[in-house]
């Protein structure tokens, strides 16, 4: 059940809606606090905060404090005719740190499905991947397999569309929840595509409901489906026509919220010519330094991580997650899509007039390596990190030479960061290259202001040398940078427990010793 809250002047306020799987409060001006203490004192309603607001009227100042309590950044929606409403300090703060979103309605009706319909609780986002992709066999051209990367499809594809590439596995449909489709595919300009959505009745995988055809210039942006009944499956195929080359990857899909964030309200896609994306996050916090960076670990579930440690700090911070490969690609890429990476975060760092002293950057596994990488073009005030890897053409060389099969993505990252270009290059050779990619750029960056709090577990299956590495490469530069380091015992998936215990406790002593929060 999804708790929303409609505000205003008590005797003005619509009458709140009865809707199936969403629950309206009305609260007038002075009654805020009242009512969510109410909420909360109701064990059975299990009320932790409302997942939208619709603001009629400005609020009273007494009002504020409870409203930023219970409301996330990017959930209150206040009527456009406020806009340009004189607004006391407390106003104007409650508005900045929420980044409230002015909208006009047409009706009372409009606004709260409006609302309900985008500013839900939770998260769900997937991928059809390529080992569930089936090429028509009819289709005589060539066809190469990189992983879980893509499929490279060259010949000629004929001159009219047909169906070349299906993906076994569909997307299921939950009620009242629409979906957003976004394939991945690099092509010729000789060659022109068109997805094919299909959707099958509940139950009846065989019989389709309905076809649904997206050009090209549908597919620039991620592409709505809606309509559909709950329960339902969509199947994808793409059809081509033309010849040439085209690689084709995964295909994500997650809940739309209808131009109000990806994933969750606010979030951002950052997204490069070849369609490769990062997802990225920024919350106001209190507006008071640090900002607070963290990366998300290998997750092949697609969404935000570590949201609720994060906002728990109180500060400004920023959530990023890479969905690509199958869970994820260690936040490397093209450069655009890096240096766009980077914009985002020194434009988050203007907005808030800080400098990049007063900002600290983290993450666990995967997401030291972006935590690290970035953190040498940003060069915080600190990076805290808990099993850390560095060289991660020595993570494909464990894979390939130690222990085959517990993290096979390691060579898909290799293949799509240092590819195999001719049939000179080899295996070792461009591992070194993946390990110089991080080591060029950690080893010029100036960290003489820097604290490096890192965690590490002392029998590391992955990268076994980048606790030592990483210390030899610091102390090696840091002239006046401080360490903070613990070990654990076992490999790189154990106690997992303990060290984020470790990991969280370093991160409020840094907030409070450095930054007195």
């Amino acid at each position: 059940m999804d708790y929303f809250l409609l505000y205003g002047i008590k005797e003005y306020l619509p009458p709140v809606p009865d809707m199936e799987d969403v629950k309206w409060f009305a609260a007038g001006y002075g009654e805020a606090a009242d009512l969510i203490a109410e909420l909360k004192a109701d064990k059975k309603l299990g009320f932790r905060g409302f997942q939208g607001a619709w603001l009629t009227d400005l609020p009273v100042d007494e009002d504020c404090p409870a409203l930023a309590k219970n409301l996330d950044p990017y959930t209150i929606v206040v009527d456009d005719d406020l806009e340009e409403e004189e607004k006391t300090p407390a106003v104007e703060y409650l508005f900045k740190t929420k980044q409230v979103r002015y909208v006009h309605f047409e009706s009372n009706n409009q606004a709260f499905d409006w609302v309900a319909s985008r500013l839900f609780g939770g998260q769900t986002g997937s991928k059809i991947d390529v080992s569930s992709m089936e090429i028509n066999p009819l289709f005589k051209g060539r066809a190469e397999f990189n992983g879980f990367k893509g499929v490279r499809l060259s010949g000629n594809f004929g001159d009219d569309y047909w169906p070349v590439i299906n993906w076994r596995w569909g997307m299921y449909c939950d009620k009242g929840k629409t979906l957003e489709i976004w394939p991945e595919f690099v092509k010729d300009p000789s060659i022109n595509i068109r997805l094919a959505v299909y959707e099958s009745n509940p139950g009846i995988a065989d019989n389709v409901r309905r076809r649904i055809l997206f050009s090209e210039k549908d597919m620039k942006d991620w592409v709505l489906f809606e309509g559909t009944n709950p329960g339902s499956i969509l199947n994808v195929s793409l059809e081509i026509k033309g010849e040439g080359n085209i690689v084709v990857g995964s295909v994500h899909y997650r809940w739309s919220r209808r131009g109000l964030g990806s994933f969750i309200a606010g979030g951002e896609d950052i997204t490069d010519h070849n369609r490769e994306n990062l997802i990225f996050y920024f919350s106001p916090g209190d507006l008071k330094p640090p900002l607070n960076i963290y990366f998300s670990g290998y997750r092949t579930a697609e969404g935000f991580e570590g949201y609720y440690m994060m906002r728990s700090m109180k500060a400004p911070f920023i959530l990023v997650g890479d969905p690509r490969l199958e869970g994820g690609q260690f936040y490397m890429g093209s450069q655009e899509l890096e240096e766009k990476l980077v914009e985002k975060i020194y434009e988050k760092l203007n907005w808030l007039g800080f400098d990049h002293h007063q900002l600290t950057m983290s993450g666990l596994s995967m997401g030291t390596y972006g935590a690290l990488y970035y953190g040498a073009k940003l060069e915080p005030a600190a990076i805290v990190v808990g099993k850390p890897l560095a060289s991660i053409g020595n993570v494909a060389k464990m894979e390939r030479d130690y222990r085959f099969g517990i993290f096979p993505t390691a060579l898909d990252v290799l293949n799509a960061t240092s590819p195999l270009t001719n049939w000179r290059d080899n295996f070792n050779s461009r591992a070194e290259a993946l390990n110089d990619l991080f080591w060029s750029s950690f080893e010029k960056a100036d960290f003489s202001k820097t604290i490096l709090a890192i965690a590490y577990m002392a029998d590391d299956d992955y990268d076994p040398t980048a606790y030592q590495d990483l210390m030899r490469s610091f102390n090696a530069n840091k002239k006046g940078g401080r360490i903070i380091a613990k070990g654990f015992p076992g490999h790189h998936n154990d106690a997992t427990g303990p060290l984020v215990k470790w990991f969280r406790t370093q991160y409020g002593a840094i907030l409070k010793n450095e930054f007195g929060r």
